[in-house]
C-alpha cells in the first residue's frame, strides 16, 4: 500500500517486545519525523517496551486492524488520484501560451499560472 511505509513499520512492534530488527527503524522514523535528541529516542523505545495492550479482545481489535486498513487504502487511492490531476494540471499549464511568462516569476512559477487566472481567459 503506498503511503503507508510509516505505519508498516512500526506495526509489528506492538505489546511488551520490540523486535532486534526494529530499534533501528525506530530511529530511524523518530530522525524522519523530527525527533532527532538520541535521549529522547531511547525514553522512546523504552516506552514502548514497557506498553502494555489496553484491550486483547479480538472482537474489537480485529474488526479494528480491517477498518483502519480500509482507510489507509481509501487514502492510497486518493494519493494517487491528487498525483495524476496534479501530472494534468502541470502539462495544461505548461501547453498554455502565456505559462513562459508565469513561469518566469520568481517562487511560484507554474502554481501562479493557475492561481492567476489562465484557466479563465475567454
Amino acid at each position: 500500500m503506498p503511503g503507508t511505509a510509516a505505519w508498516r513499520e512500526l506495526s509489528p512492534c506492538s505489546g511488551t517486545s520490540v523486535p532486534p530488527g526494529k530499534l533501528d527503524t525506530i530511529r530511524s522514523f523518530c530522525r524522519r519525523h523530527n525527533c532527532r535528541d538520541a535521549e529522547l529516542i531511547e525514553q522512546r523505545i523504552q516506552n514502548i517496551r514497557q506498553a502494555i495492550p489496553a484491550i486483547r479482545d479480538a472482537v474489537v481489535i480485529e474488526p479494528a486492524v480491517t477498518m483502519t486498513r480500509s482507510l489507509l487504502e481509501l487514502i492510497a487511492t486518493l494519493r494517487e488520484g491528487l498525483a495524476k490531476l496534479e501530472q494534468q494540471i502541470a502539462e495544461a499549464t505548461a501547453s498554455h501560451p502565456d505559462f513562459p511568462d508565469f513561469d518566469s516569476f520568481p517562487g511560484p512559477g507554474d502554481r501562479a499560472a493557475t492561481i492567476g487566472g489562465l484557466w479563465f481567459d475567454a
